[in-house]
């Protein structure tokens, strides 16, 4: 009798408990798998993993000064409709060979570098097409935010067959404003000229505009094609940007810049209208305000 009443002396204890405890807001903890607060987003949740393969259909970059891969307008080509505002970088991974062996492609999140990593090659299968001639180069980003320009930095004689980006949907408390570290920005017309014909044409356009965060470019009626863009800044420091990318009236191809003062632009494309008159281009810039 007194072990059956000590018992349910033990059971009730033990139920009082738990309820004071939910009551208390206890109970599991967010941990791995688990979908609560994440570290380095605080008040936000992990939301829908995407991953978006670009083929980049072996563009080839040559040595001498670096180039950049804007990976946003990359994935907005991919996915349009996608709010990027609203998603981390996780990681991206290149299909990459280098001639030498020597290359290297780092990641850089708003101008900082947070990875750099090799590119294996050899000149014997450099120009050989197939897949397993090519290495698959992993770059992860930090734990934090991921907020601002996300680039890759090319050097040396490289070759990149695919580009693989996985962002994470950042859910919960954005703050306001248009998302998650977005200021105010402002559209602004820097320049226009044509492009000819059959021959590229290259257009050098000297400008003043400060705290940049994108370039724009379009076409007026005709079809053009633009094949590399440079950019000087304040600072006399330079970015070529490889581009090759076709823009029809009613699109534009967009650079990322990085939030940097643009001295001058120099641009080299070329009209695909054979029988009209040369294709009439403009240059926006998005600024911070």
């Amino acid at each position: 009798m007194k072990a059956k009443f000590l018992v349910t002396a033990l059971l009730t204890l033990f139920v009082g408990a738990s309820i004071a405890e939910a009551q208390r807001g206890g109970g599991p903890r967010p941990g791995p798998g688990f979908p609560g607060q994440q570290p380095g987003h605080p008040g936000q949740q992990q939301g829908e993993r995407i991953r978006i393969n670009i083929n980049m259909g072996d563009q080839q970059y040559t040595a001498g000064s670096p180039d950049y891969i804007g990976l946003r307008d990359l994935i907005r080509q991919q996915r349009p409709n996608l709010q990027l505002n609203r998603y981390r970088l996780e990681s991206v991974s290149v299909l990459a060979k280098s001639r030498q062996g020597q290359g290297q492609i780092a990641l850089l999140i708003d101008n900082r570098r947070v990875g750099a990593e090799n590119v294996p090659g050899n000149p014997g299968s450099y120009d050989r097409p197939g897949t397993a001639t090519y290495s698959n180069i992993q770059l992860r980003t930090a734990a934090g935010d991921t907020a601002g320009t996300w680039r890759l930095e090319v050097r040396g004689n490289v070759k990149i067959r695919e580009i693989t980006a996985v962002v994470r949907e950042l859910r919960g408390p954005v703050g306001p404003g248009p998302g998650p570290g977005v200021p105010s920005t402002q559209v602004v017309n820097v320049a226009e000229d044509r492009f000819d014909k059959v021959i590229a044409d290259m257009n050098v356009h000297n400008v003043r505009v400060d705290n940049v965060r994108e370039l724009r470019i379009s076409t007026v009626e005709k079809p053009i094609r633009i094949h590399e863009m440079a950019v000087t800044f304040a600072n006399g420091s330079s970015q070529r940007f490889a581009l090759n990318a076709d823009i029809v009236r009613g699109r534009d191809l967009r650079v990322q810049i990085g939030n940097r003062d643009v001295r001058t632009i120099r641009i080299i494309g070329t009209s695909l209208d054979l029988f009209g008159s040369r294709a009439h281009y403009k240059i926006e810039a998005v600024v911070l305000r």
